[in-house]
């Protein structure tokens, strides 16, 4: 066997290389020569969707025998890629920084010698997007925990109540008269979080069962409802 028997066919390699590239992203019109961005394409960012095109424009030499002429200069570019030009030109700019096009004659244009290279750049920012999506989905779930322990809490809290007023009930607690926010601080003190609007109605069944009375007093110069045990 000789050494050019080993020689790969690089048209085939180069097609296929291209294929993988822009398979989820283009289509190819060959009556009217003209490279369509599927929606996904459509979705890419401004780097990556300027890739693309240009590894279609690759492209047209596998699709068709025809030669096909395509501008890409900034201001062709602006208008198939929908990419207004305070954006295009510096992502042209960037992506010639990283050599992955070049400049002919004003057309920017990519070469098979980079395919690797673009295709890591797309990969990447799909990956990316991949994780942001996972990201916030992750967020979501947490916060839905977190939402639903919080409700959890709250509805221990909130069942924890009548059990503690009865307690303070038959240790004394109401054995002198205790304003409302008297009980609110009592609450708190034993780690239990409540808002006043709770115990008014704790307080009030609390009296209408008979465990409680209540009456007018003065609390910090104040003519507040105060609460004794019956």
């Amino acid at each position: 066997m000789a050494l050019k028997d080993l020689v790969a066919d690089t048209s085939k390699i180069d097609e296929e290389a291209i294929e993988k590239i822009i398979a989820n992203y283009i289509r190819y019109d060959p009556k009217v020569q003209k490279i369509i961005f599927t929606p996904e394409g459509g979705a890419l960012k401004n780097n990556a969707k300027v890739l693309t095109y240009l590894v279609a424009v690759l492209g047209w030499q596998y699709v068709t025998d025809e030669a096909v002429s395509v501008s890409t200069k900034p201001g062709n570019l602006e208008s198939v890629l929908a990419i207004p030009g305070g954006s295009l030109r510096p992502t042209l700019k960037s992506l010639k920084d990283a050599h992955l096009v070049y400049v002919d004659d004003g057309h920017y244009k990519t070469q098979t010698a980079n395919l690797e290279a673009i295709q890591k750049v797309i990969s990447g920012e799909k990956l990316a997007a991949k994780k942001s999506r996972k990201s916030k989905s992750t967020n979501s779930d947490t916060t839905e925990l977190e939402s639903g322990d919080e409700k959890k809490s709250k509805k221990s809290a909130s069942g924890d109540l009548q059990p503690l007023l009865q307690k303070w009930i038959s240790e004394g607690f109401f054995d002198d008269a205790k304003a409302i926010g008297e009980l609110k601080t009592q609450y708190h003190e034993h780690a239990v979080i409540v808002k006043t609007t709770s115990l008014s109605g704790l307080l009030l069944k609390a009296v209408r069962d008979g465990h409680l009375t209540r009456s007018k007093v003065e609390k910090n110069g104040r003519s507040v409802w105060g609460y004794r045990k019956s």
